[in-house]
């Protein structure tokens, strides 16, 4: 079970990681209305 939460966190911060670089909010809105301040 231990080993499973560990495995689970790495997973998120390796994906957390790779993606850091996207702009999420860029899909909501593909003409850039929605702006994040």
């Amino acid at each position: 079970m231990l080993l499973g939460s560990i495995a689970i966190f790495v997973f998120l911060a390796l994906l957390m990681y790779l993606t850091r670089k996207i702009n999420w909010y860029s899909f909501g809105s593909p003409k850039g209305e929605i702006q994040s301040s």
